[in-house]
């Protein structure tokens, strides 16, 4: 799975693909179940390798809780994009889908601590963040136990991003759905991927050039 986003909120969004400004279809879905969701959240960074293999037995054990807790991951990422997406076309998002993140953000911190930056103890996506100054503290959450856990450090990276930024560089794909922060020394970056959309988006300009100039020959 790609990370093009930049951020943890972000690639949380891309883990559903498709175009621009077309819905998504179902072969476009990244996120087809709960162990998906879990190997995506050890990837990030969200829950230890360990903690990850914990949930994956318990959502063995508790086939319809695990169900319950994918659904309620792809409507947090439903809710995320519906926040996002205006903000990369350079509107501003609903007030009662802020309003959501903000009460979904409170139930996300209400396990979390306060904790020095990189505190081994804590989890989560600001752990073990070296660059960090030593007096500087970061929410950190304690090991996961109900199956939807993983989701609390997503939704407040979420809010982190719309309070703290850096928004002016959040952009989207100039063809698919994807959500990124452009960090180009020049701010020029108009695709998820270079490797993927950029190369289909030139090789389809190619393409409408040949077709142009021979309609111009033929007539």
């Amino acid at each position: 799975m790609p990370l093009e986003g930049g951020h943890l909120a972000l690639d949380f969004v891309n883990t559903v693909g498709g175009l621009r400004d077309q819905p998504p279809s179902p072969g476009d879905e990244l996120l087809e179940s709960y162990e998906d969701l879990v190997v995506w959240c050890v990837r990030l960074g969200v829950i230890s390798d360990g903690d990850g293999g914990k949930l994956e037995s318990a959502a063995a054990r508790d086939e319809k809780g695990a169900r319950r807790a994918l659904r309620r991951a792809l409507e947090l990422r439903d809710l995320l994009y519906a926040t996002f997406r205006p903000l990369a076309d350079g509107a501003e998002p609903p007030a009662e889908l802020l309003d959501r993140l903000r009460d979904a953000d409170r139930g996300a911190l209400a396990n979390a601590r306060l904790a020095p930056a990189g505190d081994a103890a804590g989890s989560g996506p600001h752990r073990g963040d070296a660059a960090s100054s030593r007096s500087a503290m970061s929410w950190t959450w304690p090991p996961p136990l109900a199956l939807d856990d993983p989701l609390r450090p997503v939704t407040h990276a979420a809010v982190e991003l719309l309070t703290r930024g850096p928004l002016e560089q959040l952009k989207i794909c100039g063809n698919c759905r994807w959500l990124f922060l452009d960090q180009s020394r020049n701010h020029s970056r108009r695709w998820c991927s270079m490797q993927e959309c950029g190369k289909q988006m030139k090789q389809r300009r190619f393409v409408e050039r040949r077709r142009a100039n021979r309609s111009v020959r033929t007539h």
